[in-house]
């Protein structure tokens, strides 16, 4: 399932049933920025807990991306720093001791297991994602900025409405569902 214009912002979803074992829906999912596929390299992803995540109000931006048009107004690599200190202030912040800001933050484990990392931002109107990558697995304090896009908020929710769809449709368990 393709969710989005890949050459902008969108995702590339597909569960593999030869690949999942009891309890894990796995498949592959890759996150695509400008015509550019994450993870670069093909990566099995457990759909049931990275999706699942991706909507996690508790702690995923994806869902509710936060609305800061003073952030937003700031430049690519500029912002991109500027979200990289607040998520991880213990590498780049000035208060060692400060509380790992969340509120830009998309949580997507196998992502981060390739090292990479997405942050996302709106001025209400318009939605930003920024991905960066974390060095190699020595220098894990090195996150650098690779790309962004910008999309329209509805553009952005429409992406949002097609996964949940296929994560519902498709991936939920069963026994989730009927929790509702």
């Amino acid at each position: 399932m393709l969710a989005g214009n890949p050459d902008k912002f969108g995702f590339l979803i597909e569960r593999v049933s030869d690949w999942e074992t009891e309890g894990f829906v796995n498949g592959m999912m890759h996150i695509y920025i400008n015509g550019k596929a994450y993870p670069k390299k093909l990566h099995t992803t457990t759909l049931n807990v990275d999706i699942a995540h991706l909507f996690n109000e508790d702690y995923s931006a994806f869902v509710r991306p936060k609305v800061s048009r003073k952030i937003y107004a700031m430049k690519g690599k500029k912002l991109f720093k500027h979200l990289r200190k607040l998520r991880f202030p213990a590498y780049y912040g000035d208060d060692k001791e400060a509380d790992e800001d969340y509120r830009f933050d998309v949580i997507l484990e196998e992502l981060s297991g390739a090292r990479y990392h997405v942050f996302v931002v709106t001025d209400g109107q318009k939605v930003r994602l920024l991905i960066g990558r974390w060095k190699n697995k020595k220098h894990l304090n090195k996150c650098k900025f690779l790309d962004e896009t910008e999309i329209t908020a509805k553009e952005y929710q429409e992406i949002i409405n097609c996964v949940y769809l296929y994560f519902h449709n498709n991936v939920e368990p069963a026994s989730w569902k009927k929790e509702r």
